[in-house]
């Protein structure tokens, strides 16, 4: 479009040049020659004049063809621009010949380059006939006669740009009747909107040639045709094939495009979604040739690629192989495969059984549904569920109280009627599994005519049920409750320890063992025995074992005995060996723990005035040995909390050299100075301060040899004050040597704490 308003304006620019050159009057002698100037109006697109009427350069050339090719004529002028950037030019009007009239002796089409300084050559445009009569300028007679016999009509004066046109541009003879006016846009079809005056349309124009892009209400088309808007088209779009068909090869049909934008959240970037639908050929080269449909698909820039979506000429729809549709469809045929009969291509069709395969691979059902042959179901199995959550899931309805039902007569020695087998090697499996919602059901119950309920082999009873009531209950941790007797004629192992209470006279746990061990139980508490009247525990050895032994690793007591009567005893122990005692031979009651914060025996006896423990020899012996020290509680008494000597005649002086200290653990309570220390004040005159509370205690001090010496403590009189002596604190003791040897004099002493 752009080309033919330049040709337009080319076109009328020398219509007016040639109708100006009027003589005054006719004349037979031959006419003046025209000027070889050609006029030309046009548009500086990318120059912004602001400052007017600049001065540029633009190179113009004449070329042969519309693209390629060396210029036939080349000519640079300065030329002023206006504010919107238009100018007009006389083209040859640097040379002195002009334009070249031989230019256009051949009547070949000339094309016009325009090239702004600093810019690359616009697209060329196509000359019409007007310039050519430049040539025509050499002819001496028009029609025979002189130029001077004929009078010019008055010329007509048309304004006109580059960026506008006429209706009636094709007609250079027949202007219209009034002067156009009007302006326009670079690059879009002018538009008339009255007889005289032209505005730019909404079509617009990139490009020459094959890189042409017409654009619809958009100034930037993205493609040959770009339409900004709805369209609507009254008749078929056809897309021809990207070539002909030859002997051995067909052609696939242009394509059809449909572009969707979407939005990458991984990479933050918009990506084009390009579906493209093309008709390929099908049953190529052959005597019943087709097409299809088919759908390709691709991502931003990658080449759109097959889908496997064909549609065929009779409408026929094909996926790509492991499509799955959630609808129904249309089946044009089933045919039989291994195992059944029947099938068709049209109408309702059946499949049934073969009943005449033998190999067995089959389900074949007989009466009411009877399996006939062995089957193995490789997905899980429901019956009475259409979700099974087992390999085998078998749910009865609430009218039928039994799930499963195992039944065997076989005689054999391992017969069963359900077979629970777990062949995992680890973790904690079980052969069968029974769960019961009810508060008093039963996980598993087993019923045998001999009276037996389980059979366990290595395994653990979690609930056993005696006749018509619970009997006997264990619970996952291993806790035992009976609600009878509990006789063992071999010795018995509670890991979680054993409590056992009875009312009467009669004795709450009684085990005995020939060699053995009668009980053993550990855990938090070893053995807890309650009585009223009786022995709570009762344990007896008849050779070298032991009667009861506690064991505990952590806490609690390894064994723990109370008496709630009058009489009896928490925890008796029997022992009538000979042999020397070591400790841990043929006691009565053997105590011990692995613990440091632990007793190997405790006695407590919680009424007031009672005695905790008791230790009494009948026979002349000891009521309580110990090779070990002795600890007693401070606010205690009947034990020495504390025993010190002191020598003043040592290497380093006065010092502790022998000690005794029940508050502290191992070696420190008999190794010097036994977490004590002394300050020798003066002559006679020692501070010892034992670093726990003394002063109210019963403190005594003796001489080495003899009496004379006294002590004094922190006391509320203050009695050391007046005695003339510093105060004291509570762990402090301080001797002074008064009389025997004579006063102030260092004498070595001892000072026992009780």
């Amino acid at each position: 479009m752009k080309r033919f308003v330049q040709q337009v304006l080319l076109a009328v620019s020398l219509s007016g040049f040639l109708l100006a050159q009027q003589p005054a009057t006719v004349s037979t002698t031959k006419a003046s020659v025209v000027p070889n100037l050609v006029r030309f109006s046009g548009t500086a697109s990318d120059v912004n004049n602001k400052s007017g009427n600049p001065a540029i350069g633009i190179t113009f050339a004449l070329y042969k063809d519309q693209q390629g090719g060396a210029p036939l004529w080349v000519e640079t002028q300065n030329v002023s621009v206006d504010r919107s950037g238009h100018y007009s030019v006389s083209l040859g009007g640097t040379k002195a010949e002009g334009v070249p009239s031989e230019l256009f002796s051949s009547g070949e089409a000339k094309w016009l380059g325009v090239q702004i300084e600093g810019h690359s050559e616009q697209p060329r445009v196509l000359l019409l006939s007007v310039p050519y009569a430049l040539k025509a300028a050499d002819a001496e007679t028009i029609g025979g006669l002189p130029p001077s016999a004929f009078m010019l009509a008055t010329p007509t004066k048309i304004r006109a740009s580059a960026a506008s046109t006429d209706a009636n541009a094709n007609n250079a003879s027949a202007p219209p009747s009034s002067a156009v006016t009007g302006t326009g846009t670079v690059n879009f079809l002018p538009l008339w909107d009255t007889a005289s005056d032209i505005i730019s349309s909404a079509v617009s124009q990139t490009g020459t040639g094959a890189t042409a892009k017409v654009g619809v209400n958009n100034t930037a088309p993205a493609s040959t045709l770009d339409v900004k808007g709805g369209t609507t088209l009254r008749g078929t779009v056809s897309l021809p094939a990207t070539g002909a068909a030859t002997a051995t090869a067909g052609k696939s049909s242009q394509s059809l495009n449909m572009v969707a934008s979407s939005f990458n959240s991984g990479t933050s970037t918009a990506v084009n979604q390009t579906f493209q639908w093309k008709a390929e050929p099908a049953n190529n080269n052959s005597a019943n040739p087709s097409g299809v449909l088919n759908l390709l698909y691709g991502q931003g820039a990658t080449a759109p690629a097959e889908t496997g979506l064909r549609i065929g000429p009779k409408g026929v729809i094909a996926f790509s192989p492991g499509q799955t549709f959630p609808g129904t469809g249309t089946i044009t045929g089933i045919t039989a495969g291994s195992g059944l009969s029947g099938g068709g291509t049209s109408g309702n069709v059946t499949l049934t059984l073969n009943t005449a395969t033998t190999d067995g691979r089959y389900a074949q059902l007989g009466t009411a549904n009877a399996f006939t042959k062995n089957n193995t179901f490789a997905g899980l199995v429901g019956i009475g569920t259409a979700a099974p959550g087992a390999q085998l899931d078998v749910e009865a309805p609430s009218t039928n109280p039994v799930g499963i039902v195992g039944a065997t007569t076989s005689t054999q020695f391992f017969a069963a009627g359900i077979v629970g087998h777990a062949t995992g090697a680890s973790g904690e499996t079980r052969g069968v599994y029974g769960v019961s919602d009810s508060p008093s059901g039963i996980g598993v119950h087993g019923i045998a005519a001999i009276g037996g309920q389980f059979e366990t082999g290595n395994g653990t009873i979690f609930v056993g049920r005696g006749q018509g009531a619970t009997r006997v209950t264990i619970d996952s941790l291993g806790n035992t409750n009976t609600s009878g007797a509990l006789n063992a004629g071999g010795s018995i192992n509670a890991g979680g320890g054993f409590f056992s209470s009875v009312t009467g006279g009669t004795t709450a746990v009684f085990a005995s063992s020939d060699t053995g061990t009668g009980l053993f139980a550990s855990g938090g508490t070893g053995v807890i025995g309650e009585s009223s009247t009786g022995n709570a525990i009762y344990g007896s050895n008849g050779s070298g074992g032991s009667g009861v032994v506690g064991t505990n690793g952590g806490k609690g007591q390894g064994v723990f005995g109370t008496a709630t009567g009058s009489s009896g005893q928490g925890v008796r122990g029997e022992s009538f060996g000979t042999s020397a005692s070591s400790g841990l031979g043929p006691d009565g009651v053997d105590g011990i723990t692995h613990s440091a914060a632990g007793s190997g025996v405790a006695g407590i006896n919680d009424a007031f005035g009672g005695t905790g423990v008791y230790g009494v020899s009948r026979n002349g012996g000891f009521g309580f040995v110990t090779p070990s020290n002795v600890q007693q509680g401070l606010g205690a008494g009947g034990w020495v909390k504390a025993m010190v000597f002191v020598d003043p005649f040592t290497s380093n002086g006065t010092a502790i050299t022998r000690c005794y200290n029940s508050q502290v653990n191992g070696s420190n309570s008999n190794t010097p100075p036994c977490g004590f220390t002394i300050l020798h004040e003066q002559q006679g005159q020692d501070l010892i301060d034992f670093g726990f509370t003394v002063n109210d205690r019963f403190v005594s001090a003796t001489l080495f040899g003899g009496n004379g010496i006294s002590t004094c403590v922190s006391d509320p009189d203050n009695s050391c004050l007046a005695d003339g002596l510093f105060p004291l604190s509570s762990s402090q003791v301080l001797t002074e040597t008064t009389v025997g040897l004579g006063a102030a004099v260092d004498v070595a002493f001892w000072v026992i704490v009780f």
